[in-house]
Formats: structure tokens, C-alpha cells, sequence
């Protein structure tokens, strides 16, 4: 298990300017610690993990910035706009439920039926196209659609007579 301890560098900057960077958790691995450590040694990598640590330590003083400027009002008003949303989906009649039993039986045909087969269940069965206006369109024979179709409804049938309930 990987030991960490804080650590203290000197960086220089995109500004050019040598900040004392302080880095609360580094590897204790003792050839790195030297490595970054050194400020004669110069490698890309070690300048990209300096930069790394800076930008992280820059992200965290931005973040805690914006926190210490929350008032108790801020977040009551974040909480009424919350409740609000809740309040709006639950009178919209959005069947919750419904949406994600629809899902799962798409995920069911998906792994029962082709790509093409659902395809034609969706316009033969449940938009209510003829077998002969998607017959034209794909320049075949309106039995060869219908075949198909009743090929793909078999294949359900059976799978839920199968199918434990």
C-alpha cells in the first residue's frame, strides 16, 4: 500500500514567478520526492505534475472562495427552486414507472429481434403502415414485408410463452 506525506517545492510558475508549492499528499516514494524536488533537474513530466498540483491547489482556493460568499439565503432560495422542479414533474403526470418499463421491454426486443425486425414491428404494428407502402419504398414485394413481420411476431410469441413470469 502506497504511503503519502504533504510536500513542499519551489515551482516556477507560467508567470515566471518561483511560488513554494505545498502538495498535501505525494507518493513517499524517496527517488520522486528528490526528483521533484530538485530544482536543477529538468523534465517534461515533472513539469506537467507541478502544473497539475498548481492548477488543483488555483481550483480548490477558487472553489472555497465562492462558498465562504454563500449566504443562508442562497441556499434556501437553491432548496425553493428544488421543490419547485419536484413539484412541477410530479404535476406534469409524467409516468415515471411507464417510461422505464418501456425501456426495459425495448432492451428485451432488442436482444430477442434484429435491428430490421423491430424496425418493421415499429411501422407495420405500432405507426400502422401497410406492408405494401413500405414495400414500394424499399422496392420489394409486399409479401416479403409481411413474411418478415409475421417471422418477428413469432419470434415474440414464442419467447414470452417461454419466457418464465
Amino acid at each position: 500500500m502506497k504511503q503519502y506525506k504533504p510536500l513542499t517545492v519551489k515551482y516556477i510558475g507560467k508567470s515566471g514567478k518561483e511560488i513554494e508549492l505545498m502538495i498535501e499528499e505525494f507518493p513517499d516514494d524517496q527517488e520522486l520526492i528528490i526528483a521533484v524536488s530538485d530544482s536543477n533537474y529538468q523534465a517534461e513530466w515533472k513539469t506537467e505534475l507541478l502544473d497539475f498540483y498548481y492548477e488543483e491547489k488555483l481550483n480548490d482556493r477558487k472553489q472555497s472562495r465562492s462558498d465562504r460568499h454563500r449566504s443562508y439565503e442562497d441556499i434556501s432560495r437553491e432548496d425553493y427552486k428544488n421543490r419547485k422542479l419536484q413539484k412541477r414533474v410530479i404535476e406534469s403526470n409524467i409516468d415515471v414507472e411507464s417510461q422505464v418499463l418501456s425501456r426495459i421491454w425495448m432492451n428485451e426486443l432488442t436482444s430477442i429481434l434484429s435491428d430490421r425486425q423491430i424496425y418493421l414491428i415499429q411501422r407495420c404494428l405500432i405507426d400502422g403502415e401497410s406492408y405494401s407502402s413500405i414495400a414500394r419504398e424499399e422496392g420489394k414485394d409486399e409479401s416479403a414485408i409481411r413474411k418478415a413481420v409475421n417471422r418477428a411476431k413469432i419470434k415474440l410469441k414464442k419467447y414470452f410463452q417461454d419466457r418464465p413470469n
